[in-house]
């Protein structure tokens, strides 16, 4: 594995899978899973975009659970 210090730098793979998480919190999933997929693309072993990748899916997951309940 070949991980490198990525900090928070403009462009970095940390600051596209934080700003995913930020996405990910307004429910702005599409804009999270852009962010998340190009930190994936610049890091492919950052394992904490693929984390959120996953969080997202469950968020979405749940969202859309809880919208058919309210219809019921």
């Amino acid at each position: 594995m070949n991980l490198q210090f990525v900090g928070n730098a403009p462009g970095s793979a940390c600051t596209y899978a934080d700003r995913g998480d930020n996405y990910n919190a307004m429910q702005s999933y599409n804009e999270a899973i852009t962010n998340y997929t190009e930190a994936i693309r610049l890091l492919p072993d950052y394992a904490y975009a693929y984390r959120g990748q996953r969080s997202l899916t469950r968020n979405i997951r749940t969202g859309s659970f809880l919208n058919l309940l309210k219809l019921a």
